[in-house]
């Protein structure tokens, strides 16, 4: 199990048992990732917010039947996915190539392979990530893997701000080129929800 998702299970078992800081803590993680995979299917900024609260608002009404040993990052994806496919359903939206990329995406996957498709997605970004250098890989992994702040990280390498800041930008930078060459899905997953 990735490293970064140990984070996570801590607060999907604090969610479990009614925790609100918890589950604060996984929206304000999340929420704008979501803001922005969902604002790029639909487009509306008020709707992508709607949807957001929506989705949050399953997650803690069904909190007692989350996973922690699962990849919250993947459910929430998957729950993401699943309310902008209802939301084209409700609002009657017909627009032809949108509907059938969903449709098609709809009949011809199924959980499993969704999680081997986002399994894959996670490997790659990882080789790529490896492929940094050691300290620049070090800060990215805290940033992203363990959610430190930037002043954390400054702390703990006994580094400035900005120095984290950069090195932070020349990982991303670096993996977003890597992914590019992946096509575009892995590079929207990576923008998303890494």
């Amino acid at each position: 199990m990735p490293v970064y998702e140990h984070a996570d299970i801590e607060l999907v078992k604090a969610l479990q048992k009614g925790d609100i800081d918890a589950f604060n803590q996984l929206y304000n993680k999340y929420n704008l990732k979501l803001f922005y995979f969902i604002r790029g299917y639909i487009g509306s900024k008020e709707d992508a917010e709607e949807l957001i609260q929506e989705i949050f608002i399953t997650i803690w009404e069904k909190r007692c039947r989350l996973k922690e040993y699962l990849s919250f990052n993947s459910y929430i994806f998957t729950v993401s996915y699943n309310a902008i496919l209802k939301y084209y359903r409700n609002k009657g939206i017909r627009q032809k190539h949108m509907s059938l990329y969903l449709r098609d995406i709809d009949t011809k996957s199924n959980r499993t392979l969704k999680e081997i498709e986002y399994e894959s997605l996670l490997s790659l970004i990882d080789s790529i990530i490896t492929r940094l250098p050691p300290k620049r890989q070090k800060v990215f992994r805290l940033s992203r893997e363990k959610g430190l702040s930037n002043k954390e990280i400054a702390e703990q390498f006994n580094l400035s701000i900005r120095t984290v800041e950069a090195q932070i930008h020349q990982a991303i930078k670096f993996i977003k080129k890597n992914l590019e060459k992946e096509g575009l899905i892995a590079l929207l997953f990576f923008l998303f929800f890494y």
